[in-house]
């Protein structure tokens, strides 16, 4: 009986351990109708806005000030995995990358692509099992 317990407690915990929780922020606008402070934005297979939990392949947490994305933009894989990060001057109607470092991850959470943008430069970086193999 004891040994049973124990199984359905290791069980448990692992299912807990292994589910991933998607951040829910309060995605909030200001009186000018502009987005402000931390969102959740969900995303399909294809990277289109999507508020259907079942079809999120993705979500992105960022911060905004006065409608304007502020600080570092963070990119996930539904499990959690960070997806991507960097810094963004718009993500309206595309993202505009701002100067600064943009890294991409695979789903192992190993770099697969560093860009590093100073005002119209654009240096990229790809990388094979976090080993730099490539610079364009």
């Amino acid at each position: 009986m004891q040994k049973l317990l124990f199984l359905i407690f290791f069980s448990f915990l692992t299912f807990n351990t292994y589910s991933q929780e998607i951040p829910n922020n309060p995605n909030l606008f200001d009186l000018d109708s502009n987005r402000v402070g931390t969102w959740t934005i969900l995303y399909n297979y294809d990277w289109k806005i999507t508020n259907d939990i079942d079809s999120v392949k993705f979500y992105r947490i960022i911060n905004f000030i006065d409608g304007k994305p502020s600080g570092k933009v963070f990119d996930f894989y539904s499990s959690g995995q960070k997806q991507w990060e960097g810094y963004l001057i718009a993500d309206k109607p595309d993202d505009v990358f701002d100067d600064g470092k943009s890294i991409w991850f695979d789903k192992k959470g190993e770099i697969t692509q560093e860009t590093i943008k100073e005002g119209k430069k654009i240096n990229d970086f790809y990388f094979l099992k976090n080993q730099k193999v490539l610079s364009v």
